[in-house]
């Protein structure tokens, strides 16, 4: 990993939209890959980083609470985009089984709820 100094000579003109691209190249930290929600939000930045590299590694989180009108989306931007390193990661059934049964979690301890289903599975797909 470079020094920050070096990193801001040498990229710290650009905007957020020129940055990507050697960020996406492995310029600036090696291989990378992008976190997506596949929200509405998320479809500027998918746009952005498709059009340099479609085969760029996009994780997603499936928390096993979402709604149906967002796979939906989800699915209908990978094929727009033309995304080909999609990575779905979801809770470990076993983990949900024991800490989740009911599905009711979120109700019970949101902290408890969002490790289960957010952190635990993002820290092992990197």
């Amino acid at each position: 990993m470079q020094p920050i100094a070096t990193l801001e000579r040498r990229f710290g003109h650009l905007s957020g939209a020129d940055l990507l691209h050697p960020v996406i190249a492995g310029q600036v930290a090696g291989r990378v890959a992008l976190s997506s929600s596949f929200g509405a939000e998320s479809a500027v930045l998918l746009h952005m980083a498709a059009g340099i590299d479609p085969d760029v590694p996009v994780v997603f989180l499936d928390t096993g609470k979402l709604f149906p009108e967002t796979h939906a989306y989800f699915e209908d931007l990978v094929v727009r985009l033309g995304l080909t390193d999609v990575r779905v990661r979801r809770p470990s059934l076993p983990e949900l089984r024991g800490a989740d049964p009911d599905g009711t979690l979120h109700q019970r301890d949101h902290d408890a709820c969002c490790h289960l289903r957010k952190t635990a599975p993002l820290a092992r797909a990197m």
